[in-house]
């Protein structure tokens, strides 16, 4: 006996499908059997078939004349208990409508909602629409449909939703450190929020980020900086939050740097000393010279914790000495004496 074969093999409750199996040369006639509650359209080698809510076996047997006998294919099917997701928006609810997918043929919906939502079209099976019973208090909420269906296929869906025009998307304020040079990326906000807007302080260069639809931004803190504040504000369907969240960043030093003898005769001595307590490598540094009228005598790239500038080509009075470093630039005042 051929076996039997179907229009698709995603089956769900009350929606039809097609099965068949392959003419048979002394076929006379064919009878199809299905699970309680399933339902079977038409008659021959190919019907149309409804199945209800449980999985089960569909068969067929082929009535053949003569001395042909009967032959039965049996396949199983597995059926899908299940709908749609809801479709809506999961941010803000104000005047945000909410849907179904493609259902089977004679369902009907019905709606339930948290507290703090209303509905705002009661007339409406297939959707619900509903807003905010206080625009201004952000929590959350949920809505579920409960669908039924003459076939017994009856399901619930829930989505939780946030309600209202957002908070502050973390807390008030937050401190963060970074290496002076170096740059600092923003913790990044959950996907509750539609939009967002950033502003920073003039202290710093936005490097990468804070658009209306990034949640994080990158920034470094200018040169000769010691700290900056962002500010940034969720945005959704109902508004946007009225107080922004402000992240301050403050420039920390992990070297110190020293320059000995001073005053100095011969040899000048720049140590560069680790005042933090973590694992960061000393970065190469850049060491300038200048003398009182501003004019450059000498210049080196240094990369020693310890180096060592000879001074004794240099005429006696005071200079200053400039440490560049990634984390910044610290100034000195030296004198050589002769």
């Amino acid at each position: 006996m051929p076996a039997i074969t179907t229009s698709t093999t995603e089956f769900k409750c009350g929606v039809p499908f097609t099965a068949s199996i392959p003419s048979l040369s002394c076929a006379g006639s064919y009878s199809w059997s299905v699970p309680a509650g399933w339902q079977v359209q038409g008659s021959g080698r190919s019907v149309t078939i409804i199945p209800a809510k449980d999985s089960g076996n569909i068969s067929v047997t082929a009535n053949l004349s003569g001395s042909c006998g009967s032959h039965t294919a049996t396949k199983q099917i597995e059926v899908e208990n299940d709908i749609q997701a809801i479709i809506g928006q999961d941010n803000g609810a104000c005047g945000t409508t909410f849907s179904v997918g493609a259902l089977p043929a004679g369902s009907s919906v019905s709606w339930t909602y948290s507290s703090n939502l209303q509905r705002i079209n009661p007339g409406s099976s297939s959707t619900l629409q509903v807003v905010p019973t206080n625009p201004s208090s952000y929590s959350p909420g949920w809505v579920k449909s409960t669908v039924t269906n003459p076939n017994g296929c009856n399901f619930e869906k829930i989505r939780n939703i946030w309600v209202g025009i957002p908070g502050l998307p973390s807390t008030s304020f937050q401190s963060f450190n970074v290496y002076g040079g170096g740059t600092f990326t923003a913790p990044s906000f959950a996907g509750v929020y539609t939009g967002y807007t950033w502003t920073v302080s003039n202290s710093l260069t936005v490097v990468s980020g804070g658009g209306t639809n990034d949640n994080t931004i990158t920034v470094s803190i200018n040169p000769n900086q010691t700290f900056g504040d962002i500010f940034v504000r969720a945005r959704n369907g109902c508004g946007s939050s009225q107080q922004p969240s402000q992240i301050r960043v403050n420039r920390i030093q992990s070297f110190n740097y020293s320059a000995y003898p001073n005053p100095v005769i011969n040899e000048l001595t720049i140590e560069a000393e680790k005042i933090d307590t973590t694992s960061r490598e000393l970065q190469p540094f850049e060491v300038k010279v200048y003398d009182e009228s501003g004019n450059e005598v000498f210049t080196r790239k240094m990369e020693d914790k310890i180096n060592k500038i000879p001074v004794l080509g240099f005429k006696r009075g005071f200079y200053y000495l400039h440490i560049i470093s990634e984390e910044g630039i610290i100034r000195k005042k030296i004198k050589i004496e002769k």
